[in-house]
């Protein structure tokens, strides 16, 4: 096996490649590079067997990225979905006769292999010494088996440490870092959803429970149902639904937490990459 390479969640085909490419040999594609000068670089840099694992993939059938990765010699992928059969259901025939059927079963993390993860998350992501084996531990723990929780936690125990003028994280940013981390889970897997979608969710937080005609007739105002089959069918583009969504709500403060420093000027983090 040559590489093994990860996406990021579900966003726009030149997105995916310039993340795949970042993690093979040779210099990081620039930002202005168009996407067909990426798709032909990523087939010239693929030498050897390579396997790229899609996270988040439910909307990557409505997208080309499959088809362009089926045409890279030497490339296998692995797409991570919530429901297999639906999203092979419309994937295009021609790609889904060249799947396996075969669906990889993993298990979950156990405490002590969460807590490795986050210590060579913070390793990288953190200067040293400002956290502890056993406050690891602790938001492994709290993270129930599932990574994704338990590095959250992390990075936001790093921001509240920074806000609070810590020079290490304490057990009370620790302890404090849980509430932050589940809003900023929530405020991600909204990230990922259809304009419509996003809508509807509106519709639900505002008003609690809600009759099914009710909410259809509050989408028909808003001009929404006539739409929502052709959003369905049309690929999510990185100009296209995002910047509607976009309009509809204020940045995300996941992207603020990113970009606020510690306003004593303790240096608690030093990469957010690796905190994501």
């Amino acid at each position: 096996m040559g590489h093994t390479c990860s996406s990021p969640p579900s966003t726009g085909l030149a997105t995916i490649v310039r993340s795949i490419l970042r993690e093979l040999p040779g210099s990081d594609p620039s930002k202005t590079t168009p996407r067909d000068e990426l798709i032909a670089t990523l087939q010239e840099r693929v030498t050897e067997p390579t396997v790229v694992v899609l996270d988040e993939g439910d909307d990557l059938p409505e997208t080309d990225i499959l088809d362009v990765l089926r045409c890279v010699p030497d490339m296998s992928w692995i797409a991570i979905c919530h429901d297999d059969i639906d999203w092979l259901s419309r994937v295009d025939e021609s790609i889904r006769h060249g799947l396996t059927d075969r669906s990889p079963q993993l298990d979950k993390f156990t405490t002590g292999e969460l807590t490795d993860i986050l210590d060579a998350r913070q390793r990288v992501g953190l200067e040293g010494g400002v956290i502890s084996r056993g406050q690891l531990r602790t938001l492994a723990d709290d993270a129930a088996e599932i990574a994704r929780r338990g590095i959250f936690a992390l990075r936001a125990a790093a921001e509240l440490a920074e806000e609070r003028g810590h020079s290490t994280i304490e057990d009370i940013d620790v302890a404090d870092s849980f509430a932050r981390a589940r809003r900023q889970l929530r405020e991600q897997a909204l990230e990922s959803l259809l304009f419509h979608h996003l809508v509807l969710y509106e519709i639900i937080r505002r008003k609690g429970r809600i009759r099914t005609a009710a909410v259809n007739d509050r989408m028909m105002r808003l001009q929404l149902l006539p739409t929502m089959a052709a959003t369905r069918r049309r690929s999510r583009s990185e100009n296209g639904e995002r910047s509607s969504r976009n309009s509809l709500r204020t940045t995300s403060p996941i992207v603020m937490a990113r970009d606020r420093g510690g306003s004593t000027g303790h240096a608690i983090r030093r990469s957010h990459r690796h905190l994501t």
